[in-house]
């Protein structure tokens, strides 16, 4: 099962509805590890289109399942200098994809 620790969504603005939801609502939101998260929530976790950003840089721009990167993504280790744009299950990469590092070198396939 697909899951992720993100807890029920409450709306950040004092102008928003002040209770939980279980229905689609868009971010911003931010988790008690930093990451920033603005996309789509279903159930109270991020589902759907969306973005994160962790407080070391790294950032994801892709699909979302019930709180994990799952589908097509794109992600950025701003550490490494190294990004992948591919597809992910369960917060992995798994099936097509490209993996760039900073040095140059590139591979594409399956991951």
């Amino acid at each position: 099962k697909i899951r992720a620790d993100w807890g029920p969504y409450k709306f950040p603005s004092k102008r928003s509805f002040p209770y939980e939801t279980t229905q689609p609502h868009f971010g911003p939101y931010k988790n008690p590890a930093g990451e920033v998260y603005m996309g789509m929530f279903k159930n109270g976790q991020p589902h759907g289109e969306g973005k994160s950003y962790w407080p070391n840089g790294d950032w994801h721009k892709g699909e979302y399942f019930e709180g994990v990167k799952h589908g097509h993504g794109f992600y950025i280790w701003n550490n490494e200098k190294a990004s992948y744009q591919g597809y992910w299950e369960n917060n992995i990469r798994n099936g097509k994809g490209t993996f760039k590092e900073d040095n140059g070198d590139t591979y594409t396939g399956d991951h």
